[in-house]
């Protein structure tokens, strides 16, 4: 993906829990112009990290959630 801009696509990145920190830098720095970008993934669901903070996941916030607010509401109460 070096090299590339993603323009006028909807690009949709799953299980991304199991990313490292640099492929999530790489995919965030491809976005382009008229293009959206879905992350989703869940790091208690990893399958190559172990230690949930070595995922490039770790790096969002309950503050990147988007899709519903009550999706937030809900994590906060089970951490």
């Amino acid at each position: 993906m070096r090299g590339w801009n993603v323009d006028n696509t909807i690009l949709v990145f799953e299980e991304a829990q199991n990313a490292t920190p640099s492929q999530i830098k790489l995919l965030l720095t491809r976005i382009g112009y008229n293009s959206k970008f879905f992350i989703s993934g869940d790091l208690e669901q990893s399958d190559k990290f172990k230690d949930k903070t070595k995922s490039g996941l770790f790096e969002f916030g309950m503050q990147d959630i988007v899709r519903n607010p009550i999706i937030g509401e809900i994590l906060n109460r089970y951490d």
